[in-house]
C-alpha cells in the first residue's frame, strides 16, 4: 500500500482492486437483479422485462485513476468507450423512430 501526499492536499490513499472479490461482488449485485427487484413485477411486465434485460446484458466494471499529478479519468474513459463501443440496436431503434415520426 502506498500513500500519496502533495502540497495543500489531505492524504490521497489509491484504490486497490482485487479481482477475486469484485468477481464474488459482481455476481452477487446481478443476482440482486433478479432476485430482489424483478420478482416485486409481474413476470411480463416492461419493469420486469427491463431487469432481466440489465441482468443479461450489462456489464459492472471498475475503473480506478491512481494517477494522481497527470490523472484524466474522463478522457481515459472516453478512449475505452471509443475502442470498444458496441452497437447498441435499442438506440438506432429508437432512433430510427425519432426520425420517422419527425418526417
Amino acid at each position: 500500500m502506498s500513500w500519496g501526499v502533495f502540497p495543500n492536499c489531505e492524504i490521497e490513499q489509491p484504490t486497490i482492486c482485487d479481482l477475486h472479490v469484485f468477481n464474488q461482488w459482481k455476481d452477487e449485485a446481478f443476482h440482486i437483479w433478479l432476485s430482489e427487484w424483478a420478482c416485486l413485477y409481474d413476470e411480463a411486465s416492461k419493469s420486469a422485462e427491463l431487469l432481466k434485460q440489465i441482468h443479461d446484458t450489462f456489464y459492472l466494471v471498475t475503473v480506478i485513476e491512481n494517477d494522481y499529478v497527470r490523472g484524466n479519468l474522463p478522457a481515459t474513459m472516453h478512449k475505452v468507450i471509443d475502442r470498444i463501443k458496441p452497437v447498441n440496436t435499442y438506440t438506432q431503434e429508437a432512433t430510427a423512430q425519432s426520425n420517422e415520426a419527425a418526417n
